[in-house]
């Protein structure tokens, strides 16, 4: 105790006794040493005033406490008063889409009038409640941000889908005259036999044109919510909260905006497909055959893909029959080895010759064009044609023609469920690896590839036809989404069919742009395998004014990343044949980064081409820039009008536009269109 009372702070906070000190054993002098002991608790200089300490960590901790608590409670406030109600609402929402199943499958299926029109009535309900259900629930947030700006929106679809179901209200007048003839139950106590889809697509199909006469009342109330439809900004539902959530719904809403308000325009057109589709179909017609082209969109080519294999299938009565065959596409040109010999076949693109390093076309290298009817007329003329001549019996004459690409397999199956084809099953994760596998034998291997590709086909077209009534909605909208996207290509004898197959843009044709700007980017892999898989491709255009002419850039750069490991059998060196299709009378300035050693240029259907060569690795990227003018003419009125076209087997890619000063980017999937003002 006394030496702790004769103690004094040194430096740095240690304790020197001023009388206790032991002696060294080599120095009996009793003079003053240091001696080092363990520092007190508080380690710094805010140990001199514990009392202080103790008020900082309660000042500390009440602040903490404070922050934690507003957070929790504003949390719980976001939650109650935002997130929940919104949450709320949705599920109004989404409870319409069940209703509107039912009310599908109630005609389609059941071919129940009575429940249609009971599904009818709830469905009606439910859109009217919509706006009293959105100001009860979420009415303290009209002024809210986000919120604010889809709020009154929900009057306008309320009133849009009233009008919509006044159009389904129509549905009886229409098929009643035909009822029995349909299996349609009427009345409560009538009995109904439910059907399989394919049956009740051949009955309705069977009708068709006696429905037909009917439509006009349906397609007066189509234009009056597509009237009405127009009120809505598409622009801000492309959504993006503080960059937390996005979600682009632009694109649906301008597509139910086109649809309803082109009502009048294409009215007359369903009519005439009502009129023409059972005769397509074999009803009245006698067997009708068609054929399915696969195309390889992993090895893309012109029309979406290298043409793997066939298959053809039979239609009678709007039934599918058991006649379904599959071919290798090399079975066509195996077949004329007999004849080559005594038939001059067509040449082929110097491009094809150079790197290709074939003499002759193939029927297999027939779609060297873009334009699919084009390709089909050179596939038909001499190849198939021929082939019928040499083997009738196993070439034979079709109807039409639907070429898909490997995407359309993957899409369908992700749908109707996976698939079991000779005990292996493909599913949407694996069918395209397992499909490149396949393709990817070489000849000699090939014995049963066509039987796999057939059986599988077969397989599909089985789940659809047998599938559930609940995925009838999806698997229409998905054809119809598949041929908008390029995914599927159709071309059908029947002169007027096809007319309106190219009217809306589902038979490959290179549109007629008319007085607007153009391009279409084809590329063609030739001896680059399956590279397609891996390769990216991106485009920033601009175009500007140069010396009073219209001038344009467009720089495509291509990527080819690093594959993994379960592609090590597929890398290989890409190899693409590109061309771009401008609107005719554009004069070429210059192609950059073309590796060819000669510029490919020609004319088809309006339009003339630029092209040239690029060849590439894994880990590289290339680009390759145009510089040419384009007529005058795509300048009217101060407005200039742009049409990109895009090649079928590609997924959606991205354009940076510069037009005049104004930019524009956009993931691109399907045709697209703009306008821009000069002003």
């Amino acid at each position: 105790m006394d030496n702790f009372k004769n103690m004094k702070f040194g430096s740095k906070n240690n304790f020197v006794p001023k009388n206790n000190v032991p002696s060294s054993s080599s120095n009996s002098d009793s003079s003053e040493q240091k001696i080092r002991v363990e520092k007190p608790i508080y380690g710094n200089e805010t140990s001199k005033n514990p009392m202080k300490n103790n008020k900082i960590a309660k000042i500390t901790l009440y602040s903490v406490s404070g922050i934690l608590g507003f957070v929790l409670i504003f949390s719980l406030f976001l939650y109650f008063v935002v997130i929940s109600p919104l949450n709320s609402y949705r599920s109004d929402l989404e409870a319409i889409v069940p209703t509107y199943n039912k009310l599908f499958a109630s005609l389609i299926t059941d071919r129940d009038l009575v429940s249609y029109e009971k599904n009818l009535i709830e469905l009606e309900n439910q859109i009217r409640s919509l706006p009293e259900k959105r100001d009860q629930k979420i009415g303290h947030l009209r002024n809210f941000p986000y919120v604010k700006d889809f709020y009154n929106d929900i009057d306008i679809y309320t009133s849009v889908g009233l009008k919509l179901v006044d159009a389904g209200k129509e549905v009886r007048p229409i098929v009643e005259p035909f009822a029995d003839a349909m299996g349609i139950k009427t009345t409560e106590d009538a009995p109904v036999k439910k059907v399989g889809f394919a049956d009740a697509v051949a009955t309705w199909i069977s009708v068709m044109p006696k429905v037909a006469q009917g439509l006009d009342p349906v397609i007066i109330k189509l234009d009056e919510a597509g009237e009405e439809l127009k009120q809505i900004d598409a622009d801000k539902y492309n959504i993006n909260i503080l960059g937390l959530y996005k979600n682009d719904l632009s694109p649906a809403v301008r597509f139910a905006q086109k649809t309803l308000s082109e009502a009048k325009e294409y009215g007359p057109d369903a009519k005439e497909a009502l009129l023409i589709i059972p005769g397509i179909l074999g009803v009245g017609t006698g067997e009708q055959r068609y054929m399915i082209i696969m195309q390889n969109d992993a090895e893309i080519r012109a029309t979406g893909g290298f043409w793997t294999n066939f298959a053809t299938f039979k239609v009678n009565n709007a039934l599918l029959t058991s006649d379904f065959t599959s071919k290798d596409m090399y079975s066509i040109d195996i077949a004329l080895d007999a004849v080559d010999k005594y038939y001059t076949f067509p040449t082929v693109p110097a491009a094809y010759q150079t790197y290709l390093k074939v003499e002759r076309m193939y029927a297999r290298d027939a779609n060297i064009s873009p334009d699919f009817p084009t390709a089909l007329e050179r596939f038909n003329n001499p190849f198939y044609r021929l082939a019928g001549q040499v083997n009738p019996g196993e070439f034979k004459p079709v109807n039409g023609y639907f070429a898909i690409n490997t995407e359309v397999v993957r899409e369908f199956i992700e749908i109707t469920g996976a698939v079991n084809v000779n005990g292996v099953v493909f599913d949407k994760d694996n069918v395209v690896l397992e499909l490149e596998k396949i393709a990817s034998l070489s000849l000699a291997q090939q014995a049963n590839r066509k039987k796999v590709l057939g059986d599988l086909m077969e397989a599909m077209l089985k789940n659809v036809f047998e599938s559930d009534s609940f995925l009838w909605p999806q698997l229409i909208e998905k054809g119809v989404d598949l041929m908008n996207r390029k995914q599927i290509l159709v071309y059908l004898n029947d002169p007027n069919a096809q007319r309106l197959v190219e009217k809306y843009n589902y038979g490959g044709r290179i549109i007629d742009s008319g007085n607007k700007d153009y391009m279409f980017f084809v590329s063609t892999n030739l001896g680059g395998d399956k590279t397609n898989m891996f390769i990216d491709r991106k485009y920033d255009s601009k175009t500007y004014l140069e010396n009073g002419k219209v001038m344009r850039k467009v720089k495509v750069t291509y990527t080819y990343p690093q594959p993994g490991p379960e592609y090590v059998d597929f890398i290989k060196r890409y190899q693409d044949w590109f061309r771009l299709y401008v609107p005719e009378g554009s004069e070429l300035v210059s192609i950059e980064g073309n590796e060819a050693d000669r510029i490919y240029t020609d004319k088809e259907r309006g339009k003339v081409y630029f092209g040239g060569f690029i060849a590439m690795g894994p880990n590289e990227t290339k680009e390759v820039t145009f510089t040419y003018s384009v007529p005058n003419f795509v300048i009217n009125n101060n407005q200039y009008n742009l049409y990109i076209q895009k090649q079928s087997g590609v997924n959606d890619e991205n354009y940076n536009l510069d037009i005049f000063g104004q930019t524009i980017n956009e993931d691109i999937d399907k045709d697209y269109t703009l306008s821009v003002s000069t002003n």
